[in-house]
């Protein structure tokens, strides 16, 4: 299992919702939020004052989805801090939550905002991220899980 991955901020797709991770010479595609991405970029950044790109640590998910029919797919997800990517952890346990709607619903806020909403029973705020069904799940099923 890969549990962390420290590299360089390569490259990002427009409209995409993720980040080429350069690790020793080996780009690893890593699905992450907005504010990884933005962190990611100011890292690595080059000035005057830094004249070498930095490396940042990402905390690391792997997801691997073995349909009946058609191809496997292996994905990893990055995160900051150890919060973020438990919370993420948490999402895949409601049902019919996957990574991409539980990246939906990272991607609104900071985790404490997020776990605030759910406590609150704010449905409002969820659905920015996911639909309003998947709301009303996540905050059944997490709940009193995050109290």
């Amino acid at each position: 299992m890969i549990e962390t991955l420290t590299g360089k901020y390569q490259t990002a797709q427009d409209g995409e919702e993720f980040i080429i991770l350069n690790v020793a010479g080996v780009g690893y595609k890593v699905f992450c939020t907005a504010a990884v991405e933005k962190k990611a970029m100011e890292v690595s950044q080059v000035t005057t004052e830094h004249p070498e790109a930095e490396e940042i640590t990402l905390l690391i998910h792997e997801h691997i989805n073995i349909p009946r029919i058609g191809p496997s797919s292996w994905n990893l997800y990055g995160f900051l801090d150890f919060k973020d990517r438990f919370l993420f952890r948490e999402l895949l346990k409601v049902d019919k939550v996957g990574p991409s709607k539980a990246m939906g619903v990272m991607g609104i806020g900071s985790s404490d905002q997020i776990i605030q909403a759910i406590r609150m029973g704010s449905e409002k705020y969820l659905q920015r991220g996911a639909g309003e069904k998947t709301a009303q799940a996540i905050i059944l099923e997490l709940g009193k899980k995050l109290n």
